[in-house]
């Protein structure tokens, strides 16, 4: 890509920085999510299973078929639970969210230094975002919306509606 002045220049720089603050936004959120869920899964399946296990050991004396169906729901729920997190691979989608977002932070790193050391880098620049690009995970639309808006408030921009904007 050829710069022809400092305003095209300035310009790009400006739509790098966007891009690449959108993309950790979004990736932040998309690994705060798979975060939380493992959290929760793992909480509830040991308070679940803890109970379970006492119930299986005896521990729990006078089990009525009420206390069965307790026991039963809780199994079930802990077994939901984990079967969720391994069947859609939380741990590595919360993995490729993380690693994700500290490529582009390093990119934004780069960016930031093009300001420093003019247009020459810029192909390069260009060659990481597409490379980093290539390996995005299909987008949860909603949830790049979002990053996008709060990338938008972020930069100070306030735009009505919430449909994904080319940037």
């Amino acid at each position: 890509m050829t710069i022809n002045s400092n305003d095209n220049f300035n310009k790009l720089l400006y739509e790098m920085k966007f891009k690449s603050r959108m993309n950790i936004f979004y990736h932040e959120g998309r690994e705060s999510f798979f975060n939380g869920f493992i959290s929760f899964t793992t909480f509830v399946s040991l308070i679940f299973s803890s109970v379970s296990f006492a119930a299986i050991g005896n521990i729990i004396t006078n089990i009525t078929s009420t206390n069965n169906y307790i026991i039963s729901f809780c199994a079930l729920l802990v077994a939901v639970l984990n079967g969720g997190v391994l069947a859609y691979g939380m741990h590595s989608k919360r993995i490729l969210h993380s690693d994700l977002k500290k490529k582009w932070i390093d990119l934004l790193k780069d960016i930031q230094m093009l300001k420093d050391y003019g247009e020459g880098n810029i192909l390069e620049i260009e060659k990481k975002m597409a490379s980093i690009n290539s390996s995005e995970p299909a987008p949860n639309m909603k949830k790049l919306e979002e990053a996008q808006t709060q990338t938008e408030r972020a930069f100070g921009i306030i735009i009505k509606g919430s449909k994904l904007r080319a940037c």
